[in-house]
């Protein structure tokens, strides 16, 4: 297992740069920001090389890679085993079919149950992303609607509330890049 993260990577940087080559305005400003830091760093008489930093401070090379890992995700899905000790209700996105006909808000998870999540699915949601959710367009990361806007941010139910009941608090969505109050950069900002 010495190479058991190469292909993941390499999959990645491979669609990148497939992407980039079929987007060349894309391409070009993304050359753009990367020459910029560079000569900045050569006037500086840092160094022709950039560093860890100031790859982290490129908020397009950011923004490129964010875009094709949300689009092209190496592990399209996800598969956890639910493991507490007892049936809790999960709070759903949107209202759901039950086998009787019925429509209902939650679903009763027990314990030990097999749980999918599509990673896929949910990097291309509507809803969530927009009209052009896919679309590989990478300047929805420079300036997210909910860090402008956060009032306007939409509300979406926590996953647990209480013993064995369905959430009934609000929480505003997240904004894109920050956690706990604090902007992370870099890829995994959101997660």
């Amino acid at each position: 297992m010495a190479f058991a993260g190469f292909d993941t990577i390499t999959s990645a940087l491979a669609r990148c740069v497939y992407l980039l080559a079929q987007h060349p305005h894309t391409q070009a400003r993304l050359r753009s920001e990367i020459r910029d830091a560079i000569n900045f760093s050569v006037n500086q008489n840092i160094t022709s090389e950039l560093s860890y930093d100031v790859l982290m401070n490129l908020p397009f090379l950011d923004s490129v890679v964010k875009e094709t890992l949300c689009l092209y995700s190496s592990f399209p899905l996800m598969s956890r085993t639910y493991v507490p000790l007892s049936t809790r209700l999960l709070s759903l996105y949107a209202s759901a079919r039950s086998r009787s006909g019925v429509y209902t808000s939650s679903a009763a998870v027990p314990q030990g149950t097999f749980i999918v999540i599509s990673i896929l699915a949910a990097n291309r949601h509507r809803e969530m992303w927009g009209a052009d959710a896919n679309e590989w367009r990478p300047e929805r990361w420079l300036s997210s609607p909910l860090a402008a806007h956060p009032s306007q941010a939409q509300a979406v139910s926590a996953p647990f509330t209480g013993e064995n009941a369905a959430p009934s608090s609000r929480q505003p969505a997240p904004v894109l890049g920050v956690k706990d109050g604090v902007r992370f950069l870099g890829v995994y900002s959101n997660m």
